[in-house]
């Protein structure tokens, strides 16, 4: 992929998430920007959503630690970070998600600092005991950029932890691949082009979707000088089955356990920490 592609599919990006932000289909009642639908839309994500991400993330741990996220969308996970204490600044390409999030986080009474920046360019002045970033990476179009810089800009005693979507499961491989075949669309279009259906986002543009195994996104740390440490996959819900009319009735006599044991197989979600590899500290 060269620069025009790469600067073609961020001018999609920004026009996506500029649109609407993610999360809003929590709250479409609601006007993007104020208190009532920040509250919606958090409410839903720690609830219904993403129940599972407090165990997996642990806010409470970073506090008074320096925290950055890429991707700091409209503020959601920015707010457990500032609850929980943590020194946190957030980047993020799309202008208007810079703005959201800074006043979602407001009515709380925080201020951190949020950044309109490019992940492939990121470029900080200082290093941070954590790097965290969910359902963004998989949307920049040369991710070992990104990954490069956050090495750059993690402490040697920090670490990082990146969600990204998994290949390896039940959303992609019946709710996307299946689809594709299934419905005939490989006839008129790409698989990658199909994939970005996956984003709700009230726009007529379809963003960049990739999805990783374990060991291709553990492959891509490993270059950029990390080392794993913790590899986990969440989240299957209801939703995420495959829509079939007949199918879709029975799917409510699934039972949460099941759901959630499946989901820690097959779940849409890949959560992997890594740290500074032991070779590379040593070589620095």
């Amino acid at each position: 992929m060269n620069q025009v592609e790469r600067d073609s599919i961020k001018k999609v990006t920004k026009a996506v998430w500029g649109t609407n932000p993610a999360g809003w289909t929590h709250a479409p009642e609601h006007e993007k920007g104020t208190k009532a639908f920040f509250d919606a839309v958090l409410a839903k994500r720690f609830t219904e959503e993403c129940q599972w991400l407090p165990a997996v993330v642990n806010f409470a741990n970073y506090k008074d630690k320096k925290v950055l996220e890429i991707g700091s969308g409209a503020g959601y996970d920015a707010y457990q970070f500032c609850k929980s204490g943590a020194d946190y600044t957030g980047i993020d390409l799309v202008p208007e998600n810079r703005v959201l999030a800074q006043t979602h986080l407001n009515f709380y009474g925080y201020e951190p600092q949020i950044i309109e920046m490019d992940a492939e360019k990121m470029q900080l002045p200082e290093k941070f005991d954590l790097i965290y970033s969910f359902g963004v990476l998989h949307h920049i179009p040369h991710v070992e950029l990104a990954l490069a810089r956050s090495f750059d800009h993690v402490k040697d005693e920090g670490k990082v932890l990146f969600i990204v979507y998994n290949k390896h499961s039940i959303a992609y491989w019946l709710g996307v691949y299946f689809n594709w075949i299934i419905r005939g669309r490989f006839l008129y279009e790409t698989l990658a082009h199909s994939l970005g259906r996956v984003e709700q986002v009230g726009s007529s543009e379809r963003p960049l979707v990739r999805v990783y195994t374990k060991k291709s996104f553990c492959d891509l740390l490993k270059k950029a000088g990390f080392s794993p440490t913790s590899i986990s996959i969440r989240k299957l819900q209801r939703e995420d089955l495959p829509f079939f009319r007949v199918m879709k009735y029975l799917y409510r006599f699934i039972p949460e356990s099941a759901l959630e044991k499946m989901g820690s197989w097959w779940g849409w979600y890949l959560c992997v920490e890594a740290v500074k590899s032991s070779d590379t500290r040593s070589a620095q």
